[in-house]
């Protein structure tokens, strides 16, 4: 089993491999939640944008 900061260490380096919190990150983290709504039948906003920008809401373990 990992320690607390085994897993925290482990959290921090796939954070910075993904981008996580990035600009492109974020752009496909949109994209990504668009095709969602429209896969439920709920389109996207009237501008054929969607919103999900996830303003810290991701956190990590170091965060919490």
């Amino acid at each position: 089993m990992l320690s607390q900061e085994e897993l925290t260490a482990m959290v921090a380096v796939e954070e910075k491999r993904l981008g996580v919190g990035s600009k492109k990150f974020m752009q496909r983290h949109n994209e990504i939640m668009q095709r969602i709504e429209r896969a439920r039948g709920k389109g996207a906003l009237t501008n054929g944008e969607a919103d999900y920008e996830c303003q810290g809401c991701y956190g990590s373990v170091r965060s919490v």
